[in-house]
Order: C-alpha cells, then structure tokens, then sequence
C-alpha cells in the first residue's frame, strides 16, 4: 500500500521499518523526496495491514405474522436491505417483542391469533414507552370487490401492505417511515493509493462507537393448552381459522366508527348485525361442513376481537 505526499506529490510505500507512531497512536515518516511529515489519516498497525471497520449495524424490526412461509418471505427481505427481523407468530408475542426492544418499526398481521394486529396496534399508540414505534399493518382483504382500504381505518397503524405487494413494496415504505435509506452496505477494500495530509490539516483521531446489538429471532414460550382444550391444528382447520380471523379484521377495519359506538354501547352483534351475517355467510361457503360440524370458529374469532378490543373512551 503507497501515500500520496501532500506537498510533493511523491508515492510513499508503506513500510513499517520507515514509519514510527506520534504519542497519539498515528503513523507518520518524513517524505523522502521533500521530508515533509506525513502522518495518515488511516489507522494501520505495525506490519502495513489498514485497520477493518465494524460491520454496519442491522435496524431492528419486530415483524408479527401468521404463517411461516411470509415470515421467511419478510425476514428475507427485511435482511436483503439491512434489517433485522425479530419475529413472533401471535399478537402477545408481538407485545413481549415490542417491550423488550422498542424498535423503530413493527410489521403487524391484521390477522394474528390471541389479538389481531390492529388491537396489538391500538395498544402501541396508547403506551407512553412504544408510541413512537412506527406500524405497517399486513392486510388480507377477503372480498377486494367490496373493500378499498384508507390509511385513515387502520386503528392508528402509519401504513400497511397487502400480502402480494410485499416482495417489491415492504422496504419503500419502511424507508419512508424511518425517513431514512436502507443502512449502508459493506463495500469492497479500499485502494492501495491513500491521500494523506499534512500535520496541520491533521483531523483529530476518533474511535468508532460500537451501537449495542439486537439478539436475532426470539419468541415468547406459548402457554400450555388447558386439558381438554386441545385444537385441532390440522391445515385445514389453521386455514378456517385464519379465514375467520381474516373476516372479522375486516368487519372492524371498514366499520371503525359503528365498531367503537357499537364497543361502547355493548351491543356489537346487534350494530354490526348486517356485516356478522355476511362474514358469517363467506366463512361456511369456504369452509367444509365436516370443520364446521363441531367447531365455531367464526363465533372464537369475533368473541376474541371483543375480548382483546381496548375499550373507547366515553
């Protein structure tokens, strides 16, 4: 590796039987040509090799989702741009994540098992310590002909994202949201040739400060199932699950201002009566008559959104 003399312009190899260090630890020799000092403004130890820089550091993002396969998809994208996914498979999981961390931006399943992701979403924006964590809700529309999302419905979250737009839509608005680009990637290693400068241009030496690491994926230990309360967790019956989770999230997206008077008033199947029936009339369409014989699970899924709903104010 050679530097550049500032005054005379002259390539100065890099030998360490040339080069002494100041008493502030920089390397520095008289040029031959002209014996002005030289002193770098790269670090290099005692046998010539320059001094790597820490890898950047990854931006933590809790991501909720229900279902592996678009975890995976998220996690790799999230990884692809220099983020970190932190994920949880339920929306308490998603709460423990957010408590622990308070990363700058969560990625929520309108459609989560436990709380739905808009309910987890109205928890964030109330609490004092996780208010300024920005939310991008993953939507799951199931009737596109009906339904035209707002971002004005979405119980507070700042965005969202329907499944299929997340390969090529999740990091622009990540990036919008945290008003910054992607972290920086590593490039590859410097030139041989380093311009050095003369003592009095000399900035002062500063070390890089190491941010704290974010541990990767974790998840909060489920709770045992109470005796005889053992679900059937066949695919078919997570998918009639999901589906009814999927229903009432968008009874309660597209219906925010009956959905609070209704919550308010107690009287939530008697307001919401009309949409009930509909979701209701979709679900047994989609769902075979052999799950539906002995499980509800459209009637679980409106029972959890009441329960888990933070009550309005009066």
């Amino acid at each position: 590796m050679n530097v550049i003399c500032p005054n005379c312009q002259r390539q100065v190899k890099i030998e360490p039987s040339y080069w002494s260090r100041s008493d502030d630890g920089i390397l520095q020799r008289e040029c031959p040509g002209c014996q002005a000092l030289i002193r770098l403004t790269l670090k290099v130890d005692l046998v010539g090799q320059k001094q790597t820089d820490p890898p950047p550091q990854t931006v933590p993002v809790v991501v909720a989702v229900d279902g592996e396969a678009t975890r995976e998809l998220i996690r790799e994208i999230l990884a692809k741009a220099g983020y970190e996914a932190l994920e949880a498979s339920t929306g308490r999981e998603a709460l423990s994540l957010l408590e622990k961390h308070c990363p700058p931006l969560t990625v929520l399943d309108v459609g989560l098992p436990q709380m739905f992701g808009f309910q987890v979403c109205e928890v964030i924006k109330r609490k004092e310590s996780l208010k300024s964590v920005k939310v991008i809700l993953v939507a799951a529309i199931h009737d596109k002909d009906t339904y035209k999302r707002e971002p004005r419905t979405l119980y507070g979250a700042d965005d969202y994202i329907e499944r299929h737009r997340l390969q090529d839509g999740l990091i622009p608005k990540i990036e919008k949201l945290l008003n910054q680009k992607k972290p920086d990637v590593m490039e590859g290693p410097q030139q041989d040739i380093v311009q050095a400068m003369p003592v009095d241009q000399q900035p002062t030496p500063s070390l890089p400060v190491e941010k704290p690491r974010v541990t990767n994926r974790e998840t909060t230990p489920q709770p045992p199932l109470q005796a005889g309360k053992l679900a059937n967790t066949t695919p078919e019956h997570e998918a009639a699950r999901r589906l009814a989770r999927i229903i009432v999230s968008d009874i309660a997206l597209y219906n925010p201002e009956r959905v609070k008077e209704a919550l308010q008033k107690n009287i939530f199947y008697e307001m919401l009566m009309e949409e009930i029936e509909e979701g209701k009339k979709l679900y047994n369409e989609r769902v075979t008559a052999s799950i539906r014989s002995n499980t509800n699970y459209f009637q679980d899924a409106l029972e959890s959104f009441i329960k888990n709903s933070v009550k309005p104010q009066g």
